[in-house]
């Protein structure tokens, strides 16, 4: 491959022409896009949602200050949940609560939950159609026991998947009951986006959307937007209105800044090349005459070979290099001016990204100035904005659980995502054991406050109920574990106290 051939580097959303520097160091987003375009496109977002969702994914790959950002809100909640049943019926509610337990196992709701954030933020808005299928359970007449027990495990009569769907061909058209309904592109399956064929797309998707799909490619009418069930949708927007149909990715406030950040870090490569590339030169001697030299053209040129060879062995190898040269010659260099390679100039981009990303650098990095009262606030202005974020697709999810999976208007339930981070986890755990000791509190929210799912908690209580553990295996005898009214432990009473302190309680009881 020559010096000046182009290098080209596919993505699943275009190809983009990448120069020898990009490819060494990253994205090049200073030659892909220019401050005008980027200011243009920012200031109408709905209608160049498209070329803003591509360079954020460009930003997301290529900024380490986004990238850490994204990733550390993603991150940063918990999701421990409680499932909250409603209704009359106990019996009913116990087992919608297990059939969304089941649901929940199957979306594996956590991953589903990180992969909303992600999208959310990066591309500004998150689509999903969750598929829910149930096995058929034919009357036998007589069972077994182990046919009794495969009906009653509820994981296996429940299979849920959630399937993205791509923003480029998925619309919000408008809302119902508060919910966005969404409408699919089906031009998505003949246009080769991804570089995938129709049959292998089809294959990824949901029933409704490839009955759909059969529809219209035998119908003449083209009507190529199809309405999709909002009962089976999930869609997450980020900085986005009801009235828009998509939302703004978090780096949109920060693309200017990244923009002169990538191109300062372009002119320090710049500099940083010249400075290793010194010009260095020689004056001859000057002669009788202006602008004629002392020395003929032989000794010229013998001393230019020499003075030259001395300088770039230094260069190359370090160690000390002689040469001679004439009297009244001079030899200089050519300075460049350093001054942009200043830390500080740096760090006030970071700055300057980090606060239009609202993520403190400080937080990042571990460095900086900033107090740990104004860190921590920080950090509860990022959570409060990611749980609202989780509240919104937990809203999305639990309309899809009633509507797919209980199916049972009087006995809903609903999935609570308990505003746990792992930064104030011990704080949170501190005040359900708080409550709990005040003699109102949950054991429920203490357990899933700590971690520990609160099936799982109380499946250990009632083994160790069953098994008698407590009796079995006793507290040591220590002074924090005895009472008063325990016998033959603890220290004996004086009888006879001569302490003048032990007389005065004695009288007083």
């Amino acid at each position: 491959m020559s010096e000046n051939s182009d290098i080209f580097e596919s993505q699943s959303y275009n190809s983009v022409v990448l120069n020898d520097t990009a490819w060494l160091f990253g994205t090049n987003i200073s030659g892909m896009f220019d401050p005008s375009s980027i200011k243009s496109m920012v200031q109408d977002p709905m209608s160049n949602n498209a070329k803003l969702r591509e360079l954020s994914r460009v930003v997301y790959n290529a900024n380490g200050i986004v990238t850490n950002t994204v990733d550390k809100m993603v991150a940063l909640p918990t999701l421990d949940k409680v499932i909250v049943p409603y209704g009359d019926s106990k019996t009913k509610k116990k087992s919608n609560q297990a059939k969304a337990t089941a649901a929940l196992n199957a979306l594996r709701d956590k991953e589903l939950i990180r992969d909303c954030l992600l999208l959310a933020l990066v591309d500004g808005i998150g689509f999903y159609y969750v598929e829910v299928k149930e096995r058929n359970i034919k009357d036998k007449g007589t069972m077994s026991d182990r046919d009794v027990e495969a009906i009653t495990e509820i994981n296996e009569n429940i299979r849920a998947s959630a399937i993205n769907l791509p923003p480029e061909y998925t619309k919000i058209i408008g809302l119902k009951n508060s919910s966005p309904v969404l409408a699919f592109n089906l031009s998505y399956f003949d246009d080769g986006y991804g570089g995938e064929t129709a049959e292998s797309k089809l294959k990824k998707m949901p029933a409704e959307i490839r009955s759909g799909y059969a529809k219209y490619s035998s119908s003449s009418t083209k009507n190529n937007w199809l309405v999709l069930n909002n009962d089976h949708t999930i869609c997450i927007k980020f900085r986005g209105k009801r009235s828009e149909p998509w939302g703004r990715p978090l780096a949109l406030a920060a693309l200017v800044d990244v923009y002169f950040s990538d191109y300062y870090t372009e002119t320090k490569r710049k500099v940083l090349d010249e400075v290793n590339n010194k010009i260095v030169y020689q004056t001859f001697p000057q002669g009788k005459e202006a602008g004629t030299s002392a020395l003929s053209g032989k000794q010229q040129e013998a001393q230019h070979l020499a003075v030259r060879q001395g300088v770039t062995e230094k260069n190359s190898r370090g160690g000390i290099s002689f040469f001679s040269v004439a009297a009244g010659t001079k030899i200089d260099s050519i300075d460049t001016n350093i001054d942009i390679l200043d830390e500080k100039n740096e760090r006030n981009l970071r700055n300057n990204i980090s606060t239009s990303l609202g993520f403190a650098e400080s937080l990042l990095s571990g460095a900086g100035d900033s107090s740990f009262s104004s860190l921590e606030e920080n950090l509860r202005l990022v959570t409060a904005s990611i749980f609202k974020m989780i509240e919104e697709v937990s809203s999305e999810l639990n309309k899809v659980l009633n509507a797919c999976v209980i199916r049972d208007g009087k006995n809903p339930v609903s999935v609570v995502y308990l505003p746990i981070t792992h930064a104030n986890r011990k704080e949170f755990v501190g005040y359900a054991k708080e409550i709990y000791l005040q003699g109102k509190g949950s054991l429920t929210l203490w357990a899933a406050a700590i971690g520990v799912p609160p099936d799982a908690f109380y499946c250990l209580l009632d083994k160790e109920v069953e098994e008698d553990i407590e009796n079995k295996y006793p507290v040591h005898k220590t002074s924090s574990t005895l009472s008063a009214d325990d016998q033959k432990t603890g220290r004996p009473e004086n009888t006879d106290p001569t302490n003048a302190n032990t007389l005065k309680s004695k009288k007083n009881n």
